[in-house]
């Protein structure tokens, strides 16, 4: 074999590695946003329950405040 199809066939073979580990470093990028959103999106759910029980208790106390009172329209 000469030393030109040696040089080629060097070269090839360092051109697929370098494009296997690119893509492999790419998918791993990735897998670990795709990881990162589903943490933010459960976060995001619990903040909106957690909000939504307090909307649920201050509904429940305002009922109880005006139980007592008597409450006049502005219009």
């Amino acid at each position: 074999m000469s030393t030109r199809a040696k040089l080629t066939l060097a070269g090839s073979i360092l051109f697929t590695v370098g494009i296997v580990y690119g893509v492999h470093h790419m998918q791993q990028s990735e897998r670990e946003a795709m990881r990162a959103g589903l943490a933010l999106e459960e976060e995001k759910y619990q903040r909106k329950q957690k909000n939504t029980q307090e909307l649920q208790e201050q509904q429940q106390l305002r009922a109880y405040l005006e139980q007592g009172q008597e409450v006049k329209s502005k219009s």
